[in-house]
């Protein structure tokens, strides 16, 4: 039997149907592949910027245990509760560096997240 002009011009929707269907497909796993190197370049400028903060904290707090018995006690005295701050920070430093040194899930975003409030407490990243 012939194929009549209906029957052609709904043959024609439905390939132009699935024309749409692949191309937004195609767009969403292109985005998906952008978002992931996008993701991927993001963490890994925060990671840059974590480690020299962490080498700052390691100096700061070797410095102040390496001064004599009278200056510890100074810097004890006049520190009180900045010595453990500096501590907790560079203990959330190591933290966020571990998680961002794995795949992104939520979870580790989450963890970052908790760690970035810590650090920047005490003032170690600045206004990066």
């Amino acid at each position: 039997a012939p194929v009549t002009k209906r029957r052609i011009r709904l043959i024609a929707q439905g390939v132009e149907m699935l024309q749409a269907v692949h191309d937004a497909l195609t767009g969403n796993v292109n985005l998906s592949l952008e978002m992931h190197h996008l993701l991927k370049f993001m963490l890994d400028r925060i990671l840059r910027a974590m480690v020299p903060a962490r080498e700052l904290m390691e100096n700061t707090i070797a410095s102040a245990s390496t001064s004599s018995g009278w200056g510890r006690l100074q810097a004890h005295i006049s520190a009180g509760k900045g010595e453990t701050n500096k501590q907790d920070a560079l203990t959330n430093i190591n933290i966020a560096v571990h998680v961002l040194s794995g795949p992104a899930t939520q979870k580790r975003m989450n963890v970052f997240r908790i760690c970035l409030d810590s650090i920047q407490g005490v003032g170690v990243l600045g206004e990066q």
